[in-house]
């Protein structure tokens, strides 16, 4: 083996790498970002604000009718 074969492996273990370090930070971002978001999922949630304080819709209320609902607020949780 030749030092550029060498010196090429060895840049191509680098570039992969930085790529895996790169899609990593790149989902932590879109991660924070959706997690500050707030909105409602889905388009009825003013029609279904009684269910926001019914135990058997937190789950689904809070993940589809989260501003609504007043779990967050238009500027981040």
């Amino acid at each position: 083996m030749g030092i550029k074969e060498l010196s090429g492996k060895s840049s191509n273990r680098i570039a992969m790498s930085s790529l895996r370090i790169c899609i990593v930070l790149l989902a932590v971002l879109i991660a924070y970002v959706y997690a500050q978001a707030c909105f409602d999922l889905a388009a009825d949630c003013r029609c279904k604000l009684g269910l926001c304080a019914n135990r058997m819709y937190l789950t689904l209320m809070t993940r589809m009718c989260n501003l609504s609902c007043g779990i967050c607020t238009a500027t981040g949780k």
